[in-house]
Order: C-alpha cells, then sequence, then structure tokens
C-alpha cells in the first residue's frame, strides 16, 4: 500500500521453487496487480527471478503466489555426510562461487567470531559435524525472540543482543562458517505445513546451506538446530539476505 498513487513500479521476484533432487513443482500460480507481463531470467546463483513493472497509477500491489510443492528430502547428519576439511581445499581451489569470505570490518566482531569458530571446531571434525556444531551453538545460545531486528540488524548488533529470529540465526551462522573457510550461502524459504511446532512455521524463513566435500550443498536450519527436511521449500539462494 502506498499513501499516494505511485506509476512504473519496476520490481523483482524470486519467489519460484528452485528445482532440484530435493523437491518439485507439482503448480505454481502468480497473480499481480494489473496483470503485468513478467519477464523471467535465471540470476548468477540460478534463482528463477521475475521482473515486471506497474505502469499505470496505483494505491496498491497485490503479488499472490499459490504454490504445490513435493518435497523429496533426504535424511542427514554429519555421520552421512563425512567429508574432510583436506578434500573441501581440494573441491574449492579457485572456484569463484565458493570462495567467498567474511566481509566483517571491525577487530572486536572479528575476535568473538573467532572465539566461537574455535569453541565448535575439533581437529579430528568433518566439515558437516563443524556445521552441525555451529548449528547447535547458535540454538543454544541465541534467543529466539521476533520484532527486535529487522533485515538491516547487523551480525555485531546480533552478537550483542543474543537474540533475533531466522534471518539473524543465519546471519551469524554465515559469518561464523566463513571464518572457518567453510563456503555457504543464505537460503530464503518457508516451513511447511503450520502444525508441527517448530520455529517459523507457516512463514517465509531463512536457513544456511554449507559446502559438504563430496555432497554439494546442504541445508541447515539454526532456528531449529536441524539439517534441512521435507518440511523445508526452498525459494532461493544468495551470499547473503
Amino acid at each position: 500500500e502506498y499513501d499516494r498513487p505511485v506509476k512504473e513500479s519496476v520490481n523483482e521476484i524470486r519467489i519460484y521453487p528452485l528445482l532440484g533432487n530435493d523437491q518439485e513443482i507439482l503448480f505454481h500460480e502468480i497473480n499481480i496487480t494489473g496483470n503485468p507481463d513478467i519477464l523471467l531470467i535465471n540470476d548468477y546463483w540460478s534463482n528463477r527471478t521475475g521482473m515486471f513493472n506497474l505502469m499505470s497509477s496505483h494505491h496498491e500491489m497485490i503479488i499472490e503466489s499459490k504454490l504445490i510443492v513435493r518435497t523429496l528430502g533426504i535424511v542427514k547428519s554429519a555421520e552421512t555426510l563425512n567429508g574432510s576439511f583436506e578434500k573441501l581445499a581440494d573441491e574449492v581451489g579457485s572456484n569463484l562461487t565458493l570462495l567467498e569470505l567474511s566481509n566483517m570490518e571491525e577487530p572486536d566482531l572479528i575476535n568473538e567470531i573467532k572465539l566461537i569458530a574455535d569453541e565448535i571446531k575439533k581437529p579430528a571434525d568433518s566439515v558437516a559435524k563443524v556445521v552441525e556444531n555451529c548449528c547447535t551453538y547458535i540454538f543454544k545460545n541465541f534467543r529466539y525472540l521476533k520484532g527486535i531486528t529487522s533485515i538491516q540488524t547487523t551480525p555485531k548488533e546480533i552478537l550483542h543482543l543474543r537474540s533475533g529470529v531466522c534471518q539473524d540465526f543465519t546471519h551469524i551462522m554465515v559469518e561464523i562458517l566463513r571464518s572457518l573457510a567453510i563456503p555457504c550461502r543464505y537460503v530464503s524459504g518457508y516451513i511447511c505445513p503450520n502444525k508441527n511446532g517448530m520455529r517459523g512455521e507457516g512463514a517465509t524463513h531463512a536457513w544456511v546451506e554449507a559446502w559438504i566435500p563430496g555432497f554439494g550443498w546442504n541445508g541447515i536450519d539454526p532456528t531449529n538446530n536441524i539439517w534441512t527436511n521435507t518440511q523445508h521449500v526452498k525459494l532461493a539462494v544468495g551470499r547473503n539476505f
């Protein structure tokens, strides 16, 4: 809704579920105010992206997405995803998609992240075990509390609050894993259905995908302290939010 008429409203939407081994789309219908033409492209991360322009004057814009997805999640654990850090280094090499590093600059923030990283990584751990440890650390040490953060809240502020919601926990986990040279990315999607008592059910949700050597990208959800399963519907991925 707008407080005055607007026109030539240019938009991008990333609400098309990613096709992959873990989900398939059975039905998808999108209805947008004014029924504009939607130009579909795949972005750098292979997210299906819709671009449209509402030319005529309007006071509100409604985007309605009706979706049926079949999820095909595989049960995951650190025991089954047993790739080593040596194998990770071989796979990363000069792959620009996997070389994303932390963009933290504040010394106190870097030091605090390093303290957490040192706590969750043991010499004999596999990559997946460290990822799992990081997920558990956030789940146990950060309080799930709605309304105190926004999409602009920084990792430094989240660490100070030790509270937040799914996007905040995802931001922190991404920074910790990158400090350990584990490639990871931000995932947006949904947890469905809204009847199992999981945090974030029935709304947009965020979690992390980490690169596990020998297995590729694997999702893990620090808000619920689980590897992603058949309740997670993935819409789009990126370096950060």
